[in-house]
């Protein structure tokens, strides 16, 4: 029944693709193509070359970076959650977060900070911080050991942080937390960015699609 109550809701959320202008499509089949991805390289435009490996860095460092990056004057974007199971939903997230700035971090929520349930996460924090490496429109990543996003924004002060379309209302938020955030990154100068991409929920396909025990 789990499967089935899945697959509708991916129809629906075709459905709903299938309804946008072609301005939306266009810029869909944009993120498609500016998000590539590839093994072992990830061929970014602000980062060319750039193995997986070398996009993966400390917070510390990332913070240093955004600070170089920003005193060039390059537009810095960040965007920051668990990434637990990757899927079509945040690669478009992510290309269209990437087309707003020119150059896009991203961190996910270290293992210990994820109390999402029994299982959870399904991949640790290595892994789903190679995966997000691996995609082309991503130039930095790290691995953020705080339970919130509000260290983060603090230490890389971006010029964007962005979130998905679910975030919209804040009274939405699963987390809770992002009232928080978004006063956090006013004080850092910052705005928020919301981006318009199908959206499919990590926890819900997590829990109908895989047998964790």
């Amino acid at each position: 029944m789990r499967r089935k109550a899945y697959r509708a809701e991916a129809d629906h959320g075709a459905e709903e693709l299938e309804t946008k202008t072609t301005t939306s499509a266009a810029s869909s089949a944009a993120a498609i193509e500016d998000c590539r991805i590839f093994e072992g390289k990830a061929m970014s435009k602000a980062v060319p070359g750039r193995s997986v490996e070398e996009k993966i860095k400390g917070i510390e460092e990332l913070a240093g970076l955004a600070a170089d990056l920003k005193h060039r004057g390059v537009r810095i974007g960040l965007c920051h959650g668990t990434f637990d199971l990757l899927h079509p939903g945040h690669i478009r997230h992510l290309a269209a977060a990437r087309r707003q700035v020119d150059v896009l971090f991203v961190t996910l929520t270290a293992d210990r900070f994820i109390h999402k349930g029994p299982g959870r996460p399904v991949f640790n924090e290595r892994l789903r911080a190679e995966s997000l490496a691996a995609i082309e429109c991503v130039d930095y990543v790290g691995i953020a050991h705080y339970s919130t996003g509000i260290e983060i924004i603090n230490q890389i002060r971006p010029h964007l942080y962005i979130k998905g379309s679910e975030y919209v209302h804040p009274q939405n938020d699963p987390t809770g937390k992002i009232h928080d955030e978004i006063e956090a990154l006013r004080a850092v100068g910052g705005q928020m960015h919301y981006t318009d991409e199908i959206t499919f929920s990590s926890s819900r396909l997590i829990n109908s699609e895989f047998n964790l025990f």
